[in-house]
């Protein structure tokens, strides 16, 4: 089954340092460990390669989850996981805030922004979009309006409801 479920993934080059500052610490460290710069390179690389993703899939596992659920359109399984999701950097919110350290995650939202948006997504793609609404609203109030998505996706239903 082929889903064309649009994925908007947002970058920081900013936010991006941190991963090339422990890039190449992993690197410098692999290099004099080995002697070899090529051996060095590839261990460190791999170190940090690891390191990206095994900590992402421990720390942000049911937002993985949710998102290949969104993939595979299961809108309501992919809710109870952007809300465990959220639930989780809700009790760490150092976590989220570090996430450019700790998950070498270079995006601008954090888990619980995105947690709350994707879960908007879900709820309209379910035909919900009073509680859709609800979500949207609730990322404004939470993250001001830094978050584009959701100002504009209320934007669109405000012309909608008013267009018909």
């Amino acid at each position: 089954m082929s889903n064309r479920t649009p994925m908007i993934r947002q970058s920081s080059w900013l936010m991006s340092i941190p991963q090339f500052l422990l890039l190449g610490a992993a690197i410098a460290i692999a290099v004099s460990v080995t002697e070899s710069a090529s051996t060095g390179m590839v261990i460190g690389a791999g170190i940090t390669l690891a390191y990206s993703f095994g900590s992402r899939l421990i720390l942000a596992g049911a937002h993985q989850r949710a998102m290949r659920l969104i993939k595979q359109q299961q809108y309501e399984a992919a809710i109870t996981e952007f809300e465990a999701s959220y639930a989780f950097f809700e009790r760490f919110p150092w976590l989220d805030r570090l996430r450019a350290f700790v998950m070498m995650m270079p995006s601008p939202a954090g888990y619980r922004e995105m947690a709350l948006l994707n879960t908007a997504y879900c709820y309209s793609q379910l035909d919900d979009w009073p509680t859709a609404r609800v979500y949207y609203e609730r990322v404004i109030d939470d993250f001001g309006d830094t978050s584009g998505i959701a100002a504009l996706t209320l934007k669109m239903l405000d012309t909608a409801e008013r267009t018909f």
